[in-house]
């Protein structure tokens, strides 16, 4: 579901819809876009993940939410040009911590530039941001976020083993 909308999902509710679905998927590119652009949250209406799964649970029930999609670009739209590096890693580390059962990143690489773009800006060339979206450059290079992503795994990773090992 993209935007996040409560409403919506109450309307699905009234409509006994609801009733079919087993887990509610939510769409957010914190961060993603800038404030002139347009995007499904806008920039200065994000809260946070929890402000944002709070708004679900009256509707949701005992359904699970999974973050079926997130990310966000290493393009610096301004400058033309990869950036925004620390930015991806604070994204990733943040979605990470949201109160949803799973996460799906938008890419683990980036697109070859050599590839037709999806989305196109307003003025009819290829939106930028589609090739900078992964952890790893289409080269293979890691991004910072890679790193950050090998961490947090290998904390949860720690954490499953001590909570399965014997207490004394």
């Amino acid at each position: 579901m993209i935007p996040i909308d409560p409403a919506w999902l109450r309307l699905v509710e009234e409509q006994g819809g609801l009733e079919y679905i087993d887990c509610v998927g939510v769409h957010a590119f914190p961060g993603m876009w800038w404030p002139n652009h347009p995007n499904w949250d806008w920039y200065e209406q994000w809260q946070g993940w929890e402000e944002k799964v709070e708004k679900l649970l009256p509707v949701v029930g005992e359904r699970p939410i999974w973050t079926t999609e997130t990310g966000l670009a290493t393009w610096e739209l301004d400058l033309e040009q990869p950036g925004r590096f620390e930015l991806q890693s604070l994204r990733l580390r943040q979605a990470a911590q949201a109160p949803v059962e799973r996460l799906y990143w938008y890419s683990l690489i980036d697109l070859d530039p050599r590839r037709p773009c999806i989305e196109m800006t307003e003025d009819g060339r290829c939106d930028e941001n589609e090739y900078h979206m992964g952890l790893v450059t289409h080269e293979g290079r890691r991004k910072p976020a890679f790193h950050k992503l090998q961490r947090l795994l290998a904390e949860e990773a720690e954490e499953a083993e001590s909570l399965s090992e014997p207490h004394s």
